[in-house]
């Protein structure tokens, strides 16, 4: 009987090397896939190809440039246009990883999907599968993989779900990998190193409008550069100065004004979210007690969660949090097993 054959998305880093590493020693028939979500990304798919021939397997190139500038790029460049803090991140693994990249590795007659995420897979029964954290809490990323349902989860693998980031570090050094074991960026992959700021201007080919700095009050006490160079919670480079200090507590679009308070100003416990998506497949229809995460770093904390019309919920949290931000996912997790529920994009407060 043949061995399965399993794509595994390859960026030519340590994770995603390990994956296809551990994976071919399993007995998989592995082919390894590399996307080129932007123009300029030739020396990734190169590093990606030079693992793929250590590995001995077989690499193939996709590009993706057109699908993400649509699903990726033109909605980030728009959200910041209307005052909200985007995760492309969360996007990109639903429409371009597990979806352009797993659509092709169907096509190519696959029987599985793997990533180099930290996260894991549980066949809760004959029909249901779970998305559980990875055990390594530092590295858990399930937070950006809430929008995946069961039918994806069933074609999918993910090998680093109960391994430690050091403990991968050593494994692809101690089998030769050709791939940089120093630091690892946290940029997002499209910025190439240019600020928030400059990427949004290039790409919206116009300068922001400049508008006015307010307090809660509506006092004007300053003028900003643009609101894409602002976001909640921000402290510095607001150019304010005042007794006490002040962070961006609001961005509101229709003035195109910047609100600034008091660091008490940013705690809020309820919130609504919109486009929210269920793992299961099936929304709830009473009020649930969940724990919430409201950006990847949030420490999640207690809530309860009330669901509304189109695939919105109302967000309640037991106590207040810090700088609950339009745009960022908020991530749903079981208050007993941990497995992520669903969640959506935070809308309003």
């Amino acid at each position: 009987m043949p061995h399965p054959t399993v794509v595994v998305a390859m960026s030519g880093g340590i994770d995603s090397s390990y994956t296809a590493a551990i994976l071919k020693e399993q007995g998989y028939r592995v082919i390894g896939m590399t996307m080129v979500p932007v123009s300029g990304m030739e020396p990734v798919v190169e590093q990606a190809r030079r693992v793929a021939c250590a590995l001995g397997i077989e690499h193939v190139r996709v590009d993706c440039t057109e699908a993400f500038h649509q699903h990726i790029i033109t909605p980030f460049c728009d959200a910041y246009r209307h005052g909200m803090t985007p995760n492309p991140c969360v996007q990109c693994n639903d429409t371009i990883k597990f979806g352009v990249l797993l659509q092709q590795a169907e096509a190519c007659g696959a029987d599985f999907f793997a990533t180099g995420h930290y996260a894991r897979i549980l066949r809760a029964s004959s029909s249901l599968l779970h998305l559980l954290p990875g055990t390594d809490p530092r590295k858990d990323q399930s937070y950006f993989l809430y929008r995946l349902d069961q039918r994806r989860l069933a074609k999918i693998l993910m090998p680093l779900g109960t391994w430690r980031k050091e403990d991968v570090r050593e494994y692809v050094r101690r089998n030769g990998l050709p791939v940089s074991l120093g630091h690892e960026s946290q940029d997002v992959c499209f910025l190439a190193g240019k600020s928030y700021g400059a990427f949004l201007e290039e790409y919206m080919d116009q300068h922001p409008a400049a508008g006015p700095i307010l307090d809660r009050n509506g006092t004007v006490l300053g003028e900003h550069r643009g609101l894409i160079y602002y976001t909640i919670g921000q402290r510095r480079g607001i150019g304010i100065a005042a007794r006490e200090p002040l962070y961006v507590v609001a961005l509101d679009a229709s003035r195109n004004a910047v609100i600034v308070g008091s660091k008490k100003d940013l705690y809020h416990d309820r919130f609504t979210v919109r486009d929210v998506q269920w793992i299961s497949g099936y929304a709830p229809r009473e009020p649930v007690a969940v724990y919430a995460k409201i950006r990847y770093l949030h420490a999640a904390a207690r809530a309860v969660i009330t669901p509304g019309d189109d695939s919105q919920v109302r967000v309640c949290f037991d106590t207040p949090q810090l700088a609950i931000t339009p745009g960022q996912s908020a991530v749903f997790y079981d208050i007993r097993e941990w497995f992520v529920l669903g969640g959506g994009v935070i809308e309003a407060l």
